[in-house]
């Protein structure tokens, strides 16, 4: 008797290392592409936790909070604080910071501006009595996978005005 291996032997370990490699092949496929449509997410969601602290520290000082809508769906967040005023400007994918002092002069040292790519940012003011005494905020990444457009990583924030230290409601 020979020693070796028959036909059929051969042709079963060439099928199951066929299927075994198509189904890591799937696995490390899909790593492939989610991989970096993933990490511009969490990107694009830590740039959006910066613009909300920021808003958190100006809302915490308010006394006063407003919202104008323009055109379209820019939006303006006007934020009365006890020594100025600042304002929030959303058009599109960009977030701007503009501040000004009491006397009205606008302080460019202070102005920011952050781009959010796919990032959606709402906000709208919580009025229970006519005041305006809180600010809602809610982001959501957009990711597109497979055609379509999905949001992810959303997320709901309520900032009180004057819940700081200094300021606050009159």
């Amino acid at each position: 008797m020979k020693k070796g291996y028959m036909f059929v032997d051969l042709l079963a370990a060439i099928v199951l290392i066929g299927a075994t490699a198509a189904a890591v092949g799937v696995v490390f496929g899909s790593a492939v592409t989610d991989l970096p449509r993933t990490c511009k997410a969490i990107d694009a969601h830590t740039a959006t936790a910066v613009v909300l602290a920021q808003l958190r520290k100006d809302v915490e000082r308010a006394r006063a909070l407003s919202v104008t809508a323009d055109k379209g769906r820019a939006q303006t967040l006007v934020i009365d604080l006890p020594d100025g005023r600042v304002s929030y400007s959303m058009e599109g994918e960009k977030v701007a910071r503009t501040v000004a002092g009491a006397d009205g002069r606008t302080d460019e040292k202070q102005a920011n501006s952050w781009s959010l790519p796919a990032v959606e940012v709402r906000w709208r003011l919580w009025r229970p009595e006519g005041k305006a005494v809180g600010l809602e905020v809610r982001t959501a990444v957009r990711v597109k996978s497979d055609g379509r457009e999905t949001l992810k990583l959303k997320n709901s924030h309520v900032l009180f005005a004057g819940a700081g230290a200094e300021g606050g409601l009159p």
